[in-house]
């Protein structure tokens, strides 16, 4: 998920250069035609039926689902701070930490559905999980900490299903800059 663009579209290039067959799952497609072997599905990772419908789709298509990157991911500068009381708008923890618990509920479910049993889950996480924000805001920190520890939490729990999980904390890339 949030195969468009940045980290996501250099996975689904990866992976499809290797074999094997990737749905780019994302709120909109990339600018750019996707490699041999990728099909995009639009998802919002906000919406669980739209995960669920992304999954549905995946295992009836490939009769598994063995690999599931979680990386949909926004920043945003909500102030809390400020001197108002306008509600905070939320899109930040929507998208980067209730999306991935989604996805990442939506992945168990088939890894366990698989025969034989298992799969693999790569979460993005942040350099911010690990230190203090200073680049994304509050929301984007809290996001990425909860990323990082639902991976800890998890890892005791995905080997009874064959299953793993695992998380990468990248710091600033390209899409930072709009590139």
């Amino acid at each position: 998920l949030g195969g468009s663009s940045g980290i996501g579209r250099g996975t689904v290039e990866l992976f499809a250069s290797h074999g094997a067959k990737v749905i780019s799952a994302d709120v909109g497609p990339s600018r750019d035609p996707l490699p041999e072997g990728a099909v995009f599905q639009k998802c919002d990772v906000r919406v669980w039926q739209e995960v669920v419908d992304l999954f549905n789709k995946a295992f009836e298509q490939f009769n598994r689902v063995d690999i599931v990157c979680a990386n949909a991911g926004i920043t945003g500068k909500e102030d809390l701070m400020g001197d108002n009381l306008n509600e905070p708008r939320w899109d930040v923890i929507d998208i980067n930490l209730k999306g991935v618990m989604s996805t990442v509920k939506a992945a168990l479910y088939h890894f366990r559905r698989n025969k034989p049993q298992g799969g693999a889950l790569v979460l993005t996480g942040s350099i911010t999980s690990y230190l203090p924000a200073h680049i994304g805001g509050y929301q984007y920190a809290v996001s990425k900490h909860g990323v990082l520890g639902l991976m800890t939490t998890l890892k005791n729990y995905t080997p009874q299903i064959n299953s793993r999980i695992n998380m990468v904390a990248p710091y600033l890339t390209s899409i930072f800059s709009g590139r």
